[in-house]
């Protein structure tokens, strides 16, 4: 619609740039898992570092609450948050349990 274009319209660049590097870190991460390597932790770390920002812009320094309503608006950054500190949790776990080569 109109309104939703209008509200990615104002989305500044950086917000662009840090989505992808919290997908890719996270996507990074996850193979990271799959191989079993200790590295996996780190690109989680970096990528909740990427992701909180950007969903704390977009949704309280943007009109996403206006376009979409409340609960629309808050519940996938609270749901990749979640999953996103999960994934932490369970890659640090493995490095505990010694589950890596």
């Amino acid at each position: 619609s109109t309104s939703e274009q209008a509200l990615y319209a104002e989305f500044p660049l950086w917000t662009f740039l840090i989505f992808g590097l919290a997908v890719s870190t996270g996507f990074f991460g996850s193979i990271g898992l799959l191989l079993r390597k200790h590295w996996s932790y780190s690109m989680f770390m970096l990528s909740i570092l990427a992701i909180i920002p950007q969903m704390v812009h977009n949704v309280f320094f943007t009109s996403s609450i206006e376009v979409f309503g409340l609960a629309q608006t808050i519940t996938m950054p609270i749901l990749v948050i979640v999953f996103g500190v999960f994934l932490i949790w369970f890659s640090k776990r493995s490095v505990y349990n010694n589950w890596y080569r």
